[in-house]
């Protein structure tokens, strides 16, 4: 299990994989994104913050969990 973060069309982040996970991962990560304070008025929705929880697959394709 992993977890992947991006803010609107930013560079995706990952955090480490925990091995072994069978229904509750132990996360201590941090993801940081550059972030303009106070935003545009025309800018206002446009960075919005996606986290993404990843099952890790050695063979094959990663299954996104949620």
């Amino acid at each position: 299990m992993f977890v992947r973060g991006f803010v609107g069309t930013s560079e995706k982040q990952e955090t480490d994989t925990h091995w072994c996970c069978r229904s509750v991962g132990n996360f201590n990560y941090r993801l940081k994104f550059p972030v303009n304070y106070p935003p545009k008025p025309e800018d206002m929705y446009s960075d919005v913050f996606t986290i993404q929880i990843w099952d890790r697959d050695l063979v094959g394709y990663n299954n996104l969990i949620g």
